[in-house]
């Protein structure tokens, strides 16, 4: 590039002092605009592309594109270059990586998204279900399941747990009969009533009801038994358990 190649008059002739000299200065070789050969299937232009440039080097990569397309190519397409001089790189995919997947059964949320982060796979909660036995927000199925081998990028579906199905509340009244016993009329006796069901317990702090009576009465309990279930009712008079009774759920 820059070199005289011509001049007019030709070199050699004889021209009086000052005249004008023409000449032809060389611009190199011809180039051409590099076109793109990305997504093209190697195998089918690999013969050409030997013939077109210098040299052809091939990298297999694991890519999203289909086995044996060109992936990428270096040159890039619309650079100027001079073909038979010039080396083209050319990645060639050899498909997604294929790794087998993992068990998520009983994964939680933070569980599942370390497992995306470390195995490129992305999890769909496909759905929600009720389960008596995987907690709440834990996995309960997936789809594919463990060991099928799978695209890196590729999706899995997993099912979580609602948590137990709600069981149906029969509401309960109960009358209890709390006999008044003393030696001396008159003498009020102290009564704690307890009660264990689904909104309360004989562990709870408060009692459910506590009185003093000075004869015999009776109380209405309204309970709250859970499908399946059972409610207690505990009456404590003057620290001694007079009555202690179990109501069952009814169908």
């Amino acid at each position: 590039i820059g070199k005289v190649i011509e001049t007019n008059p030709s070199a050699g002739l004889e021209r009086e002092k000052g005249t004008e000299v023409k000449i032809i200065v060389s611009l190199g070789e011809a180039t051409d605009t590099m076109i793109s050969y990305v997504g093209r299937p190697y195998e089918q232009i690999s013969s050409m592309l030997a013939k077109e440039f210098a040299f052809i080097d091939v990298e297999e990569i694991y890519s999203d594109a289909a086995v044996g397309e060109i992936a990428s190519q270096e040159p890039p397409a619309g650079k100027e270059i001079i073909a038979k001089n010039t080396t083209v790189f050319l990645k060639v995919s050899k498909g997604k990586e294929l790794v087998t997947v993992k068990s998520l059964l009983g994964m939680n949320e933070a569980n599942r998204s370390e497992y995306e982060r470390s195995s490129g796979f992305k999890i769909k909660v496909a759905s929600e279900q009720t389960s008596d036995t995987v907690e709440i927000g834990s996995v309960m199925s997936q789809k594919p399941v463990a060991g099928e081998k799978l695209g890196v990028g590729s999706t899995i579906s997993v099912v979580i747990s609602k948590g137990p199905a709600a069981k149906i509340v029969q509401f309960v009244t109960k009358r209890i009969e709390i006999p008044y016993e003393s030696s001396e009329e008159g003498v009020e006796q102290k009564v704690v009533i307890s009660v264990e069901d689904k909104t309360h317990s004989l562990a709870d702090a408060e009692p459910y009801e506590e009185m003093v009576i000075t004869e015999s009465t009776s109380i209405l309990l309204q309970l709250e038994i859970e499908e399946g279930g059972k409610a207690i009712v505990q009456v404590v008079r003057d620290n001694l358990i007079i009555v202690n009774e179990t109501i069952y759920y009814k169908d």
